[in-house]
């Protein structure tokens, strides 16, 4: 999958840019009826799912713990 996007030359990998959009463009808005066109829950599985078949995950194995308390901090 690396190896497709460095191919690409693209900086953000298109399937990334996409999900992102859509989830801007038709986010959650808590005014807005339930009952919408736009599944937001599928797009962003797609976009987990893409991060999850990286080779190289995005947040290395060796710093995740540190990542997990720097954010555990922020949210006291």
């Amino acid at each position: 999958m690396e190896t497709l996007i460095q191919e690409s030359g693209q900086a953000i990998p298109a399937v990334v840019e996409s999900c992102i959009r859509y989830i801007n463009l038709y986010g959650e808005d808590p005014l807005v009826d339930e009952q919408s066109d736009h599944d937001i829950n599928s797009v962003a599985g797609v976009l987990k799912l893409y991060f999850r078949g990286l080779e190289n995950p995005l947040f290395p194995k060796e710093l995740f713990l540190d990542f997990i308390s720097t954010t555990s901090e922020f949210s006291k």
